[in-house]
């Protein structure tokens, strides 16, 4: 699912390539995402051009569902269901597919759309964000894995277009264009919520439950219990648009939205930063949240269609530009073999060794 897990870490235990090579590219789309990929080998992702795809690991096409826009990552759960939202205003659906494409079920959000990747928890609940496009409210749904509704909380006063994440004492944190963050306990009711002027990624949780995403121009950190501020980073140009990447011994990789990287240690501090160099007059504006790999190797995509990698230690370690560029907006899913998969303007791809 998005970052990988219910808590948006962004951490595989695979290792990526040394080097990068264009194994596959598969064209879809407008605005292809990354994918999910699932125990069965299967590579799974959507697109604004209303399919959701299921491909075989060499890029072969097994199956499409055409049923509506999908701006998110599936969420897919331990027995292999593929749980997906749908973000144009006409169908208000939520869908469960079966591995073979066929639908499971369907739920009607009933006036509501999803902007965002779903998540599924280990006990299978599936946790949801939708928006009003006509009212612009906004409400946070847990439906249970034969898709009945839990619950939904609806005093969001706004649009959510982020990603809920799941703490590991079961509370869900999501964020809204009105610049609150909620909190909503396992049952659906407020725990807390904390304004904190803008919210501008989906939230990532630590292990101990420390809360990291970003807000305008820094990002921050925050405190499980109610949600007061633990420290504050601010890039040193550009916006903390993306969702914190959570690395081994409590480090924290960030994004600028423009051409740096940052590793922050657990007290907010600066480990390093690494500035991408700008060639031929061409700017560096990176768009994706960073995936870090079994090795701590960093990758991350850019506006302008390239992927990046860069070592634990801030140093470069290769830069590939896509062939048809396109913007790279979820970060890279790292198969078992070490092949990167990343979606970039209308095609997915995988990169490899």
């Amino acid at each position: 699912m998005y970052g990988g897990n219910p808590q948006h870490i962004g951490r595989s235990l695979a290792e990526g390539p040394a080097s990068p090579n264009l194994k596959w590219m598969f064209r879809a789309g407008i605005l292809a995402n990354s994918p999910a990929l699932g125990a069965d080998a299967g590579i799974y992702f959507g697109s604004l051009d209303g399919n959701l795809y299921a491909l075989s690991r060499d890029g072969a096409e097994v199956w499409r569902a055409n049923f509506g826009q999908v701006s998110g990552v599936p969420a897919i759960s331990a027995d292999g269901i593929i749980h997906v939202g749908v973000a144009s205003p006409v169908e208000e659906m939520f869908y469960a597919f079966n591995r073979d494409g066929s639908i499971g079920w369907g739920y009607h959000i009933e006036s509501y759309i999803v902007e965002s990747s779903p998540i599924v928890a280990p006990d299978g609940t599936i946790y949801l964000a939708a928006s009003n496009p006509l009212t612009a409210g906004g409400a946070v749904i847990a439906l249970n894995p034969d898709g009945s509704e839990r619950w939904r909380y609806y005093e969001v006063g706004s649009r959510i277009p982020f990603s809920p994440a799941l703490g590991p004492d079961g509370t869900v944190y999501v964020g809204a264009l009105n610049g609150n963050l909620y909190a909503l306990n396992p049952d659906g009711s407020l725990k807390w919520q904390k304004n904190l002027g803008t919210v501008s990624s989906s939230a990532s949780v630590g292990r101990e439950g420390t809360i990291y995403l970003g807000a305008g121009f820094s990002y921050r950190a925050l405190n499980p219990s109610d949600g007061r501020q633990i420290w504050a980073f601010a890039p040193v140009d550009g916006e903390a648009d993306s969702t914190p990447t959570l690395g081994r011994g409590g480090r924290v990789y960030l994004t600028s939205g423009s051409n740096e990287l940052y590793a922050i240690n657990a007290e907010g501090a600066l480990i390093w930063a690494f500035s991408a160099e700008e060639e031929e007059e061409r700017e560096v504006h990176f768009s994706s949240p960073i995936t870090v790999d079994g090795a701590g190797v960093l990758y991350v995509g850019t506006e302008e269609g390239e992927l990046f990698a860069v070592n634990p230690d801030g140093s470069p370690r290769w830069r590939f530009p896509l062939p048809e560029g396109g913007m790279v907006l979820f970060g890279p899913a790292i198969g078992r073999d070490g092949t990167l998969y990343v979606g970039a303007g209308s095609n997915l791809y995988a990169v490899g060794q």
